[in-house]
């Protein structure tokens, strides 16, 4: 899933005082490209949390890491 983010929520994304988290509750891996100078930003769950907790993201939030 490709979302949105600000500059600042992708600061924190980047250096762990945030994290993304789905509509199931799992914590979300964040990929960072650019491409022809547009910047994508990708989530997706650990492979863990996809066998234990199926199911496609419907939403994702930003929060404070814990």
């Amino acid at each position: 899933m490709e979302l949105r983010v600000s500059d600042e929520s992708l600061a924190g994304l980047r250096n762990g005082s945030l994290i993304a988290v789905d509509n199931l509750g799992r914590v979300l891996e964040v990929e960072v490209e650019f491409e022809h100078g547009v910047r994508v930003v990708t989530v997706e769950p650990h492979d863990s949390d996809i066998r234990r907790t199926p199911g496609p993201i419907a939403s994702v939030s930003i929060r404070p890491a814990p």
